[in-house]
């Protein structure tokens, strides 16, 4: 409980004084945490220098938002409770974040008004403010969501020409993108494309370079996309998900309609085709 005692001293001492009040968080919250599964330490070597809950969804208070609306209020989330840490121990809550994001995509999380601290490292961690939500106390708290999903893009050369495949599928069907898809648990990126590039085109790459990773913000998710210089093991093609294909040299490059995140990535590519 030290921990929890220090994180209500920088409250007090940062001009907040209306969270965790009246003893909260109380021990018997802490172990109901604890025996839930819920709870969590941040360790420096052995000792504990920050706890947090991570709770699987629904979070009741989250079933109404006032003055705004959720980034995604349909697939399941983690909401971060109760963060504490000791004032001269820092980078505890992107610790904390970073290990959350390795566990679930899609993270909520809500704090005073008064925290200012608090709002800080939310906003500066990337989360999208998204309106009121009230707790069963009636007491205001502000929300937060971040959805994050992070891919790889094989950027296919065959010559002076690079591949481009179209979406066939979903919100963003019609436009153009490079090959590639979500990577799984475990996986490195070089594991990932060179499985995303079996399933989606039936073919061997050899991968070379990362040429960038781009960071995208997209209405609802936050975009991490490894992208990797590539060439086919083989000839052969088959499309076993998108609607078309085409190889496009330096001059045609911009003919498609490309996803706003690979589109990102042109200037570097004329580039690699100007240098060749």
């Amino acid at each position: 409980m030290a921990v929890l005692d220090a994180a209500v001293g920088i409250m007090r001492a940062s001009g907040n004084t209306r969270q965790w009040v009246g003893g909260y968080p109380s021990r018997e919250v802490i172990l109901e945490d604890i025996r839930q599964g819920f709870g969590q330490v941040v360790l420096d070597g052995e000792r504990t220098v920050g706890y947090f809950a991570f709770i699987p969804s629904p979070e009741p208070t989250y079933a109404k938002i006032y003055d705004g609306a959720w980034v995604d209020d349909e697939r399941p989330y983690h909401v971060v409770h109760r963060i504490g840490s000791y004032p001269e121990v820092h980078g505890v809550f992107r610790t904390i974040m970073d290990w959350c994001f390795a566990h679930d995509s899609n993270i909520r999380i809500d704090t005073h008004r008064d925290n200012a601290i608090m709002q800080h490292n939310i906003h500066k961690y990337g989360f999208r403010y998204c309106g009121i939500i009230y707790l069963l106390s009636g007491d205001e708290r502000r929300a937060y969501q971040l959805r994050r999903i992070e891919v790889v893009a094989a950027i296919i050369r065959r010559g002076e020409r690079i591949f481009a495949t179209q979406r066939g599928y979903g919100e963003w069907k019609d436009w153009w993108e490079f090959p590639g898809g979500k990577m799984e648990p475990g996986e490195t990126p070089q594991e990932a494309l060179a499985r995303e590039i079996r399933e989606e085109l039936d073919a061997e790459i050899h991968i070379g370079r990362r040429l960038h990773t781009v960071e995208w913000d997209y209405p609802k998710f936050h975009l991490t996309m490894h992208c990797y210089l590539c060439t086919l093991a083989q000839d052969a093609l088959h499309l076993n998900e998108h609607e078309s294909a085409r190889w496009l040299d330096a001059a045609s490059l911009r003919d498609v309609r490309w996803l706003p995140a690979d589109d990102g990535l042109l200037p570097l590519i004329e580039a690699e085709l100007q240098d060749a």
